[in-house]
Parts: structure tokens; sequence; C-alpha cells
């Protein structure tokens, strides 16, 4: 008998401001990722991207990787494919990136084939690959300092995180570390910062029964009237009165 083309199939739920693993590389597998439900992001060695349902990502061998949600949980599923196999079937092909779904119903069939037969799993892996070879993957960001400092805020989002202290984690000026930033996440630093804080706010008035001030302090805004300023000029209204309306 041949070697098996899939050595695993696997389908989780990575909750709300969560993490995946953050630095692993498989030694021989090909990972192929479908998002089912949700948004989270992805590092690829020194890229960062946005991975999302109905999207595609690939990681060959020796690639090292990370995952991270922020407000939405994901759903998603996961094969692992033996690495020589898939360069014998074909040879060349099999490239990191993050792809959109051109049908959108493999998600089905793949979470079917999963319950099943690792065969048929195995054959709708492969036809993704193939139907990759000619395609473009999704623009991601390339700049290792700011894709680690992006991990290390986000995981202490509630200190008093200045646009100084960030540029000295990264060995860079404040005007170069500004730039760098903005070209990485899409947003100057303090306003990427703002942004993480009230969306984690959000999740927690939604999902916990913590008082208002508990939360202004858990997400970094130091007092409650600062975070029910930000609040109200992003909503339009008050915590108190979003609350209620959830």
């Amino acid at each position: 008998m041949g070697m098996p083309l899939v050595r695993s199939f696997s389908r989780r739920r990575i909750g709300a401001w969560m993490q995946g693993p953050l630095d692993v590389a498989h030694a021989e597998t090909v990972e192929c990722c479908v998002v089912e439900s949700g948004t989270m992001h992805v590092r690829l060695d020194d890229a960062c991207g946005v991975h999302q349902a109905a999207e595609f990502a690939v990681i060959p061998p020796g690639v090292r990787h990370g995952c991270w949600t922020e407000a939405e949980p994901i759903v998603e599923m996961i094969v692992h494919l033996d690495a020589h196999v898939v360069d014998r079937r074909m040879p060349g092909v099999v490239r990191p990136g993050i792809w959109p779904l051109a049908d959108p119903q493999v998600i089905d069939a793949l979470r079917e084939a999963g319950v099943g037969s690792f065969d048929e799993v195995g054959t709708i892996a492969l036809s993704l690959l193939r139907s990759l070879e000619a395609r473009e993957s999704k623009p991601i960001a390339i700049d290792a300092p700011i894709v680690g400092l992006l991990e290390t805020v986000g995981r202490s989002i509630e200190r008093r995180w200045s646009v100084g202290e960030m540029a000295k984690l990264v060995a860079l000026s404040e005007a170069q570390f500004g730039r760098r930033f903005r070209a990485a996440a899409g947003q100057p630093p303090m306003r990427w910062l703002l942004d993480r804080r009230l969306s984690r706010a959000e999740w927690l008035m939604n999902s916990t029964e913590r008082s208002l001030t508990d939360i202004a302090m858990m997400v970094g805004f130091g007092s409650p009237s600062r975070f029910t300023e930000a609040f109200t000029r992003r909503h339009g209204t008050s915590p108190s009165q979003w609350r209620a309306a959830q």
C-alpha cells in the first residue's frame, strides 16, 4: 500500500479573544484550513493576514504560523496532508497563502466527508490545491516586528500603551514605527488600539455581567469616563444605553 494522503482531519471552534498555537511549524504535512464562520488573524512566517468565512488557507511544511481571534469566535476545518504524497501528485504547486473559495459549497462537502471518508477529504483538499495553482492569494502584510507587536499588544490590551513604548519594543523611532504600523495594520497605532479596546468592551458587555467600571479597566481605558466618552463617539449612545438595547 502507498502512503496515506490524509494524516488528520479536525473541526474546531476558537472562541472570542482566544489564541490558537502562535509559533508552530509542521515538518511533514501540508495544512489546509477552511473557515466555516467568523474571522481570525493568521500569521504565516513574517506575514499577517485576516482569514474569514468561505476562505481557504494553505500552510506548507516549515512555515511557522499562528492564529488569534477578536470579538467573534470562528469555526474551522483543518486537513493535514502528507507533504511527500502531495509533492508527488502536484510538484511545486503548494505555496502559503489565503484564498477565497471559488465554491462555498465546498464547506458542506468537506464537513460531510470528514464524518465518513478520509479518502473523500483528501480528494476535496487536492482539488482545492489544484484550483489555486493559477490564482493569486489575498494580499497580506509582511513585517515581522510589527506582526509580533500586534500579538503582544492584543494579549495585554489592558496596559496603558503609548506609541513611544510600542516603538521602543521594535527598536524603531516613533516616525518609522508609525509608517510601518499603518502599512501592516491599516490604521495608526492608537486608532488601532482604541478599536481593539472598544471591540473587546462590546464583547464583554454582551457576554458577561461585569459592571461598566470593571469593563473600562479590563480593556485599558483607565477610568469609566474615558470609556464612556470613546464609546459614545463610536456608537452615538452611552455604554449603558447600548447594553440595554442588546
